[in-house]
């Protein structure tokens, strides 16, 4: 683990993999910009475990570099563990970066959105169809799979 007195937060498509700092990492973490302003408490429960958080903002930075940076990051041998966003269309461009990026490594990777407080789950289906999914916040099960299929009519 990379030790705790180093800033820990870098912009993806800055950072340079070369970089002194980065040394000892093996472990990343995508963040939207705007998830480290909305959801402090989240930091620990869901970075405590990376070494590295690098964070993007896909409404501003351009989707090619976004992706880019990240398939940098993996060949260089890191392993990306989450990549967490806000409910906005504009967030999804990460999970769908990240998704294009890691996807020829066969690498297991958890996407989460964070929602009224807490956090939910995306799966592989809506990111393989870069589907928008909506968020309801009377979801009574918080945390849990909240991406499903339109319920049958009977």
């Amino acid at each position: 683990m990379v030790r705790s007195d180093r800033v820990r937060c870098w912009r993806l498509t800055l950072t340079k993999i070369d970089d002194p700092l980065l040394e000892g990492v093996e472990v990343f973490a995508i963040v939207a910009d705007c998830f480290a302003l909305t959801y402090p408490e989240l930091h620990v429960k869901l970075l405590g475990d990376v070494d590295l958080v690098l964070s993007a903002c896909p409404e501003i930075e351009n989707y090619e570099s976004i992706e880019s940076s990240i398939r940098r990051f993996i060949a260089y041998g890191l392993k990306l563990k989450r990549v967490i966003s806000m409910t906005r269309p504009c967030c999804f461009q990460l999970h769908y970066a990240s998704y294009e990026a890691y996807g020829s490594f066969q690498m297991e990777v958890e996407h989460l959105v964070a929602v009224d407080g807490g956090y939910r789950r995306i799966y592989e289906k809506p990111l393989k169809t870069r589907t928008y999914v909506r968020f309801p916040s009377s979801y009574s099960e918080k945390g849990a799979l909240w991406v499903r299929e339109k319920p049958k009519q009977s």
